[in-house]
């Protein structure tokens, strides 16, 4: 067949997203393929495709089946079940074949592979088969545990590029991930046992019932994995050590988390015993980018992806309850065809989604509820250790889902061996291979015997060089660069040129030298623009609380947590207090430290500093960097929720408070009491700074730090009316403002100097700054703040809006994240040209023979 021109949807290949988290665009590029697939007129009429549609459909099929071996499992024997064994037990070995023709493979030089069939069990208990591979290493890594030249194994949990036979690993010509995980490992001298799940390879039992692969059911794919180990260790006794660690990724990482946890209970998913003997060479596990919760948060799959997941389980379930006609003759199509991820996103991607599926779908009975319940891994014992491994940048896992799951786990077992690695600047399946040196470092150090400390380690790598610099020219290697499994490399792909991000470890970064004080109104001059660019942080009175449970009972919206209702004061704070926020927070202060030339304050403060107030210290890293700088100072952080590290300077601390309460603290007790990015957080800012005055000690000075939420620009790039989603966002927060009765316009209504001056406070200065957002800008400290400032954005972005959005404005999730697409994209984009105003205000308490 002649060489045709394919246009591809590169959407998520393992979550099964909607249409508003389409991340890259339709690439095109020429092939050629093997097949010759076409639908049938009836087929085109029944499921309304436009022209077009079929044949891009036709395309992503023909390619689809382009990438199997021997036709794929339809054509191949290999899948061809054996007798059925009268004495029937999961993890039993069927078959074995060993792969002796190199053409229908794409694998490292030097490895072999063999593939099997064995058994496991359903999600109701039943004994099923399944096929496995398992790629050979040409040399066996020796760990000196007199293996006798027998080669240690990783149990490898992929993640799925779809949900019928033609998507086992075991039938992909580049074992579906290729050099990103098997083929590494492989070259390293591992064995790698991977299983393909239930009903991907097998999808019919002995009697001719079907087998459904039942996606994002992480125990029923645990259970598959580790039958897999139980059934090759059968096989070649004579190859394998019997050693093993698990690695997963994706819908993969949730199953390699979910084994550990089986191995932890030494029973399948049917109540049985099980998994006891393998615990005696288990060295660990590793989940890179889990699905832990799958269907927590409505909007983040569609319809037709979750109809085929809680079918699979579900007997009572019937598509037609959350799908019109229309989506369930697509739906019926797409069974009709056995179709990938990629078909599946053709057939429901082009379309509105409410000439699809039917309002609040997700709702509308007990299934996706019961699924994810089901489903979910995390908060249950696990076979340690265990390294999880999350990137800041995964647009298909959300990080602050991940961050999650870790707090709860290592909260309810603390004595177990988790260690979580957070790479800032990262993608969903680019950073396997972004971090592999430091997996495959703790993968040898658990096969070498080293033990592992109990309780959470947490580990925040900065990516050096990030997703963004691999886009470099129409070769690409295309898993390397983040396109998903199921594409591999391919002649002529055309990728744009993308420019790195000049991301360094925050704490090595030197000051800038100090600012003009005549260049903070100026305008900021743009860089030039290459469209191939693109850039991605005591007994106690009053309000004051101690640390209890209540207050840790966090709110949780749409995944994210927020300050407790049953903690002190008014709950509804906008900001979240989760991890994400928190790291989003900390990038932010960096920014401010830049944008003010290092310095932490701009009030004229004595060269010893007293007691100092820091006012919604949020992470406390203010607090802690002015008590480093002042170590003569005693700094007191306050806020509404116990977020602050453990480990601090011994002359700062921190408390639980409510500031829009009356202030606990005596009449001028502190020299310098400092508030900053408080707007959205008072319905009473006059309360606040006569508090502030109050508790300031004659001569002290009270400062705070504001920033715009208008996003705007010198040049009309960015503007509330030129139909830009970053020209909105002031407006939106505005609005959201104005309806909790606590005010985003504290710059722009002039609060600060207002307020203070009906305080009382005398030698009031104000320093308005302009701050960048994004790479724009030409000058190279401009770009650097803009380039810090657009990592904290696009860090905190979900967390900025979600409560605000949904709870306040009454947007739907889907909204939200169609929302946040466009802010992405907007952010990087150099020839918008953003910014937004910053202030500072200060002002001296009169001395006690001073009139105000």
């Amino acid at each position: 067949m002649k060489a045709q021109t394919l246009t591809l949807l590169l959407s998520a290949a393992h979550t099964g997203v909607t249409q508003a988290q389409q991340l890259p665009p339709a690439l095109p590029f020429s092939t050629g393929f093997n097949s010759s697939f076409s639908l049938s007129k009836s087929q085109i009429k029944d499921a309304q495709l436009s022209d077009t549609l079929a044949s891009s459909i036709n395309a992503v099929m023909n390619y689809h089946q382009s990438s199997v071996a021997y036709g794929g499992p339809k054509q191949d024997d290999f899948y061809t079940l054996p007798d059925k064994p009268a004495n029937l037990r999961p993890g039993q070995l069927l078959k074995i074949q060993e792969v002796t023709d190199p053409t229908q493979f794409s694998i490292v030089a030097g490895s072999s592979l063999s593939r099997i069939l064995y058994t496991t069990r359903n999600f109701n208990g039943t004994i099923i088969p399944a096929s496995a591979y398992v790629l050979w290493p040409f040399l066996p890594r020796q760990f000196d545990d007199k293996s006798e030249n027998k080669a240690p194994a990783v149990l490898w949990a992929h993640g799925t590029t779809g949900y019928f036979i033609d998507s086992a690993p075991s039938a992909h010509r580049g074992l579906l991930y290729e050099n990103v995980m098997p083929l590494s490992l492989a070259k390293e001298g591992y064995a790698v046992v991977a299983p393909d799940y239930a009903g991907l390879g097998v999808d019919k039992s002995w009697d001719g019932s079907a087998i459904p692969h039942q996606y994002f059911a992480a125990p029923v794919g645990a259970q598959d994995t580790l039958f897999a180990m139980e059934a090759a260790l059968e096989a070649f006794n004579n190859r394998l050590s019997g050693k093993f660690a698990i690695a997963g990724h994706s819908q993969g990482g949730g199953i390699s988390w979910s084994s550990a946890e089986l191995l932890a209970k030494g029973k399948d998913t049917s109540g049985k015993e099980a998994f006891k003997d393998l615990l005696k060479g288990y060295v660990g596990t590793i989940s890179i980018a889990p699905v832990t919760k799958p269907l927590s948060t409505p909007g983040l799959f569609s319809s037709y992806s979750t109809s085929l997941f809680v079918s699979s389980v579900f007997s009572d379930f019937n598509p037609s309850q959350w799908l019109k006609p229309l989506g369930v003759a697509r739906l019926k199509l797409m069974e009709q065809l056995q179709g990938s991820v990629g078909v599946g996103q053709q057939l429901f991607f082009n379309e509105p989604q409410d000439a699809l599926e039917k309002p609040d779908w997700y709702n509308s009975s007990y299934h996706a509820s019961a699924f994810d319940r089901l489903g979910s891994v995390g908060q249950k014992p696990f076979a340690g250790p265990h390294l999880v491994i999350q990137g800041s940048q995964d647009g298909f896992i959300a990080a602050s889902t991940t961050n999650q799951t870790i707090k709860e786990t290592a909260e309810l077992y603390p004595n177990s061996a988790l260690s979580y690695l957070y790479v800032d600047n990262f993608g969903h399946t680019p950073i396997i291979s972004g971090v592999q040196s430091l997996w495959m470092a703790w993968l040898e150090a658990r096969f070498q015997g080293k033990k592992q400390h109990k309780g959470l380690e947490r580990t925040y790598v900065n990516g050096w060089l990030g997703d963004n610099k691999h886009f470099n020219g129409s070769n690409a290697y295309l898993v390397w660069v983040g396109a998903p499994e199921y594409m591999y490399q391919n002649p002529g792909a055309v990728f744009p040129k993308h420019l790195q991000i000049p991301t360094r470890y925050l704490e090595n970064i030197d000051k800038m030298c100090p600012d003009d004080e005549n260049t903070a109104h100026a305008v900021i001059e743009a860089d030039a623009y290459d469209d191939g660019d693109s850039t991605l942080s005591s007994d106690i009175q009053s309000s004051t609380a101690s640390l209890t449970a209540s207050i840790l009972e966090y709110r949780n919206i749409h995944g994210r947590t927020f300050h407790s209702q049953s903690g002190p004061g008014d709950a509804d704070y906008w900001a979240p207090n989760d991890d994400q926020h928190n790291t989003s927070m900390d990038i932010q202060h960096h920014v401010w430290t830049l944008l003010h030339d290092g310095k932490l304050n701009f009030a004229p403060l004595p060269d010893q500093v007293g007691k100092v107030l820091d006012v919604g210290t949020g992470t406390g890293i203010w607090a802690i960097d002015f008590a480093d700088e002042h170590p003569e100072s005693t700094v007191l952080g306050v806020d509404l929720s116990p977020t602050q590290p453990d480990w601090l300077p011994p002359n700062c601390k921190f408390e639980i408070d409510d500031v829009s309460l009356a202030w606990t603290w005596t009449d001028n007790e502190f020299d310098f009491v400092h508030l900053r990015t408080m707007f959205g957080s008072f319905t009473d800012w006059q309360h606040v700074f006569n508090e502030a005055y109050r508790v300031c000690k004659p001569g002290g000075y009270v400062e705070d730090f504001e920033a715009s939420a208008d996003l705007i620009s010198d040049d009309g790039t960015v503007t509330r009316d030129n139909g830009t989603a970053l020209g909105q966002w002031g407006k939106l927060f505005h609005e959201a403002g104005w309806k909790t009765g606590r005010s985003m316009a504290v710059f722009e209504e002039d609060t600060q100097v207002k307020c203070m001056k009906a305080a009382g406070f005398v030698d009031i200065v104000v320093k308005d700054i302009k701050c960048p957002l994004g790479q724009w800008p030409k000058d190279p400290k401009q770009k650097e703040i803009g380039a810090y400032d657009q990592a904290a954005v696009e860090e905190g972005l979900e967390g900025y809006v979600i409560f605000m959005f949904t709870d306040i404005l009454g947007w739907s999730m889907p909204e939200v994240q169609l929302y946040l697409a466009k802010v992405r994209k907007e952010l990087r984009d150099k020839r918008h040209h953003t910014y937004f105003w910053t202030r500072t205000v200060y002002g001296r308490k009169p001395a006690e023979n001073e009139e105000s």
